[in-house]
C-alpha cells in the first residue's frame, strides 16, 4: 500500500535440499525406465535437469558433488579405470557395501565434511560408478554408514530398491537390510564393458545398435564363468539365442561352426541369412588383444557344443580343431 516492495527471504538449502533430492531420484528413475538400464553418459549427468526453473547438476569433475540448492552432497562418483588398468569394482562390493575414499587427505575438507553430514542425517545420495570412459552406472539411493578417518574413507550402503526410499530423519538406523542384488549390478557392468570392448557391434553380424546388443557369457555364470571381458561376446539377440541354445559354436581359432541340422535347412531364407551364411566365418574380435575371448573359455564352450547333440559341420577348407570331443574314441 505504501509503495514499498516487500522482500521475500530466500529459501535455505535445508529447505530446498529434500525437494531437489527427490526430483533427482525421480529423474534418474524416469531415464532408467526409458532406456531399460541405469546407464548414463557423463555429459548427461553434468547437464542435469531443472527444478522450479533452477538448473541442478548431478555430477561434475569433483568426485563428491553438492549443487547450490543442496545442504549435503547429492552424488559421489568413481571414474572408470584406464584401459590398461585393472577394474577393481567387482571386488569393492561386499554385501552391498562400498568403500569410498576421502577427497584428498584432509578429513575436514568441505566435501568430506559434506559426506559426514549426510551420514549423520541419513541423507540418501546417488553413486555414479564409472564403467567405461564417459559411461556410468547409476546406483541410488546410497547411504553413508561409516566414517574411517584413519583409512581416509567412508563406507557406503546401496539400497535394494532404487527410488523407494524417502529421506530419513536424523538418527534413524541405516543398518536395516539394504543389501542389493549385487549380481544385477555385476551383470550391468559386464554388459557395458563387453560391448565397449567390441566397439558396440555384434561379433557375428556386426549389428551396431547398442540397445539391441547383449553380452553373452562364453562359460555360463552357473558354471563358474567370471564377469570379465575375456569371458564375453557381444551378440545381437538372434545370435545370442543361437549361441546359448547351441545352434552354433565358436571354435578356439575364432571360427563359427553351425549345427548340421541347421545347415540342412538352407532353403529357409531367414536361417540362411541369419545363421548358415556364418558357417566358417571368423568372429569380429575386439581391437585390444587383452579383450579377446580367453582361449580356455572358448575351448570349454566349444567342447560342450560338440557334445550337445546334433553334430556340427566342419567349415569348408578348415582343419578340425583338436577338441576333447574329437579326440574321444568312437564307442
Amino acid at each position: 500500500r505504501n509503495g514499498r516492495t516487500r522482500r521475500v527471504a530466500p529459501m535455505s538449502r535445508e529447505t530446498t535440499d529434500p525437494v531437489v533430492r527427490a526430483a533427482a531420484f525421480e529423474w534418474l528413475g524416469k531415464r532408467t525406465a526409458e532406456r531399460g538400464r541405469p546407464i548414463f553418459e557423463f555429459r548427461e549427468l553434468e547437464r542435469g535437469f531443472r527444478v522450479g526453473g533452477e538448473k541442478v547438476t548431478l555430477a561434475s569433475v569433483q568426485g563428491i558433488w553438492t549443487p547450490k540448492l543442496c545442504a549435503a552432497p547429492i552424488s559421489i562418483r568413481t571414474a572408470p579405470a584406464r584401459p590398461d588398468a585393472s577394474h577393481p569394482y567387482d571386488d569393492s562390493f561386499r554385501d552391498g557395501q562400498v568403500s569410498y575414499k576421502y577427497y584428498g587427505e584432509d578429513p575436514e575438507h568441505r566435501d568430506n565434511a559434506g559426506l559426514r553430514r549426510a551420514m549423520r542425517e541419513g541423507t540418501p545420495l546417488a553413486y555414479f560408478l564409472g564403467i567405461v570412459p564417459n559411461r556410468y552406472l547409476a546406483l541410488w539411493p546410497v547411504f553413508v554408514i561409516e566414517d574411517d578417518p584413519a583409512a581416509l574413507e567412508f563406507q557406503l550402503r546401496i539400497h535394494e530398491h532404487p527410488g523407494l526410499v524417502e529421506v530419513r530423519s536424523p538418527g534413524e538406523s541405516l543398518r536395516t537390510p539394504l543389501t542389493p542384488t549385487m549380481e544385477r549390478i555385476r551383470e550391468v557392468l559386464f554388459r557395458e564393458r563387453v560391448l565397449d570392448a567390441y566397439r558396440t557391434q555384434c561379433a557375428l553380424c556386426r549389428l551396431g545398435v547398442r540397445d539391441l546388443l547383449d553380452a553373452a557369457r562364453i562359460v555360463p555364470n552357473g558354471d563358474g564363468g567370471p564377469s570379465v571381458v575375456g569371458n564375453g561376446l557381444s551378440l545381437c539377440p538372434l545370435h545370442h539365442t543361437a549361441f546359448e541354445r547351441m545352434f552354433l559354436g565358436v571354435r578356439p581359432d575364432h571360427r563359427i561352426e553351425v549345427r548340421r541340422d541347421i545347415l540342412d535347412a538352407r532353403d529357409h531364407p531367414i536361417l540362411r541369412h541369419g545363421l548358415t551364411n556364418l558357417h566358417g566365418q571368423k568372429i569380429v574380435l575386439p581391437p585390444r588383444r587383452a579383450d579377446h575371448p580367453d582361449p580356455l573359455f572358448l575351448r570349454e564352450r566349444y567342447d560342450r557344443f560338440r557334445r550337445s547333440g546334433s553334430p556340427a559341420a566342419r567349415p569348408p577348407g578348415v582343419p578340425p580343431a583338436t577338441s576333447t570331443a574329437e579326440r574321444a574314441p568312437t564307442p
